[in-house]
């Protein structure tokens, strides 16, 4: 609880985005995780190790992408902020 009330304090976000950014998170390292598996599983299996990779690289791609929209959003409300002061 500590780290998402730094989270909604460090970026102006209201309670449920922090909630909702912290599943999404969640759902990322996991998908991490089963990618890592398919990878050290694959037994040299080159079509299961390249969709390991595949997926691994839709990941950075959807997870920087996610930030991208999060550092927006913030920058917005910290702007709405500074003009209502």
């Amino acid at each position: 609880m500590v780290q998402q009330d730094n989270l909604q304090a460090g970026t102006l976000l209201e309670e449920d985005e922090v909630q909702e950014f912290s599943a999404w998170l969640t759902s990322q390292v996991n998908a991490i995780a089963c990618a890592r598996i398919l990878i050290e599983q694959a037994e040299g299996d080159q079509a299961k190790i390249c969709e390991g990779r595949s997926l691994l690289e839709f990941i950075e791609k959807s997870t920087e992408a996610k930030i991208d929209l999060l550092f927006e959003r913030r920058n917005a409300l910290q702007h709405e902020a500074h003009i209502s002061h």
